[in-house]
Order: C-alpha cells, then structure tokens, then sequence
C-alpha cells in the first residue's frame, strides 16, 4: 500500500468534522498521522531487519544487549 499523495492527505483533513479541525491545525495532523504510522510500521522494519542482518529477533538481541553490561561470576553466569 502506497503512501497517500499530498492531495489525498488535504481531501482527509478537509472532510474532518470542524470540532476535530478546531483541535488540531492541518500541519498537527499530519504529524500525528505520520507518528501513528510509524509506529505501526517501525516493529515490523526492525523484526525484518534483524532477521535478514542479524541472528536474533528482537527479544533475543534485547536480551543480549541488557546481559551484556551484566556483571558475571566466575564461573560465566550471570549474577
């Protein structure tokens, strides 16, 4: 699914009801919109990223990143 084009994005705002116009100017919405994507977008990208340059998902290399800085015991557990 293609990105809307500038227009498409204008005819949305412009159909909005005016209490919700009232809330946020066009600008506003616009950044909330792009937020809103982003982080629906952003998991996915990262999980896919991993999976085709790295080892791990994104649990596991969370998990490393957090053991690595671990202080640990002689005998290499972790404490």
């Amino acid at each position: 699914m293609s990105e809307p084009s500038d227009e498409q994005k204008r005819e949305i705002y412009d159909n909005l009801s005016p209490e919700q116009k009232k809330k946020q100017s066009y600008s506003e919405w616009v950044k909330d919109a792009y937020n809103n994507q982003y982080e629906k977008w952003m998991p996915w990208i990262e999980d896919k990223y991993l999976e085709w340059f790295g080892n791990d998902n994104k649990a596991s290399y969370a998990t490393k990143g957090a053991c690595h800085g671990s202080p640990k015991r002689r005998d290499g557990s972790l404490s």
